[in-house]
């Protein structure tokens, strides 16, 4: 068939509760940066698997195709499809689908409302990646040789849904700072912005101030030798309550100050049973997405669950850790969190997964991440040797990659430009990735940064 025959297949399939709004054939597109993109065919989608559901969907499908199905995954709230990503899945020859996860209305569809908790938790990412696997074996009229997933932050948290509830839905994927247990990391953030503001609604740091505890926190980790001297970062910031202590009463702030710091590095708690609800905030990641910098707004960053559950009214100043936070996961947690380490059935269909954080993300801290892997490893401890890796990469933030400064050699020979290469390098190779070696430049030398594996303690 031609192409406007193809096309006319695509609008004719049944793809259920999905609906085809548009079907065109792009020569001319090009990318936010001007780029003009090789030639393909835009199928735009929207899903109503429910009632007030209204989910948006595109998949884009390059004329010269290498016979990769790739789904993109979304990040924060979402809302918006992500052309970015739908355009970097063309530029290198694959079928490439995106969602929006039903959220185009921002967090008011979600009020109250189960059904749209499910569409942004696991059920839209499901119905991107059926219904762009029946479109691209359509248009193509061949199988699909690879099914790639890559996501990160929220679209960590769909890649690692997938693998949980549909272990067979995707070959390989990468979960990068993965915002897996989601209703306690979003606790995690109002904890912060409640200890950083007086009852009054007036905030105790000011921008300065915390600017101050980034760069003293960074002199005091080379002082104790935990971190490398002349490293404008903490490689990996830590956690015993006795250190984080010594550096807190060392600073020239006011008691309440130091008790707001304090709370903030150790993380939010039970205040009935003492349970640790998150990780803290990484020293030395103050100042970085989600960190104490961006709790000096209205609310807190990523209201949206307790609007959810609460009402569009809900302010969150008297929210209780404890009675509250019980509700908050009686409502969200079966559609929006990823705490079931069990992938054996991913991993028996010969599933990839690669996870990564940053030791310095103060957005989705690295620990819970690293928590969750170790968890992986124990359920199915033959399998990870090949099948599942998890790195650190230190001073990063919540923009965190592998190839952040523009090249990284994977095993110290393989260049990688993007985390395309690292799975097809693992599921077509067979090469498992063990190393990066990330190069940076400082002035005019390169500097080479080695980030290893976390495998099980």
């Amino acid at each position: 068939m031609n192409i406007q025959e193809r096309i006319a297949a695509i609008k004719a399939l049944d793809l259920g509760c999905t609906q085809i709004t548009a079907v065109t054939e792009e020569r001319n597109y090009a990318d936010e940066y001007g780029t003009l993109l090789p030639p393909f065919i835009r199928v735009v989608l929207v899903s109503r698997p429910a009632e007030r559901s209204y989910i948006r969907h595109e998949v884009w499908l390059p004329l010269e195709w290498n016979g990769i199905f790739l789904g993109m995954g979304n990040g924060g709230l979402a809302g918006n499809i992500r052309y970015d990503r739908l355009a970097f899945g063309v530029e290198n020859g694959c079928a490439t689908a995106n969602s929006d996860l039903g959220t185009s209305d921002g967090r008011l569809r979600g009020v109250r409302n189960p059904e749209v908790h499910k569409d942004f938790g696991w059920r839209a990412t499901v119905l991107m990646t059926e219904v762009g696997k029946k479109i691209t074996l359509c248009f193509y009229e061949k199988p699909i040789a690879h099914s790639y997933f890559i996501g990160r932050s929220t679209g960590g948290q769909q890649a690692l849904m997938l693998a949980t509830r549909y272990p067979n839905a995707y070959e390989a994927i990468v979960a990068g700072v993965p915002g897996n247990d989601r209703t306690h990391l979003h606790t995690y953030f109002l904890w912060n912005y409640n200890k950083m503001h007086r009852a009054d609604g007036t905030c105790l740091f000011t921008r300065g101030e915390i600017h101050a505890i980034t760069e003293s926190a960074i002199a005091y980790c080379q002082e104790k030798g935990v971190t490398e001297q002349g490293k404008r970062f903490i490689s990996l910031p830590p956690t015993d309550k006795a250190f984080l202590s010594g550096f807190v009463d060392g600073l020239p702030m006011t008691p309440e100050q130091k008790n707001a710091l304090m709370d903030i590095y150790t993380g939010p708690v039970d205040p009935k049973t003492g349970r640790q609800l998150h990780w803290g905030m990484p020293m030395g990641a103050e100042c970085t997405t989600c960190g104490m910098t961006d709790m000096l707004g209205k609310e807190s960053p990523y209201f949206y669950p307790f609007v959810w559950v609460f009402g569009s009214d809900y302010m969150g100043s008297s929210f209780d850790f404890s009675g509250d936070m019980a509700t908050v996961d009686a409502l969200l947690s079966e559609n929006l969190n990823v705490n079931n380490a069990d992938l054996t059935e991913f991993f028996a269909a010969g599933g990839k997964l690669l996870m990564y954080s940053g030791s310095a993300d103060a957005c989705v801290p690295f620990r819970g991440a690293a928590d969750y892997f170790q968890k992986i490893c124990a359920a199915s401890p033959e399998a990870t040797q090949g099948q599942a890796r998890y790195f650190i990469l230190p001073g990063q933030e919540h923009s965190a990659e592998f190839y952040l400064h523009g090249k990284a050699l994977m095993n110290g020979q393989f260049e990688i430009a993007n985390n395309l290469d690292i799975l097809r390098l693992w599921q077509e190779e067979g090469i498992i990735p063990e190393q990066f070696d990330v190069i940076t430049a400082n002035g005019d030398a390169m500097i080479t940064e080695t980030v290893y594996k976390v495998m099980p303690k």
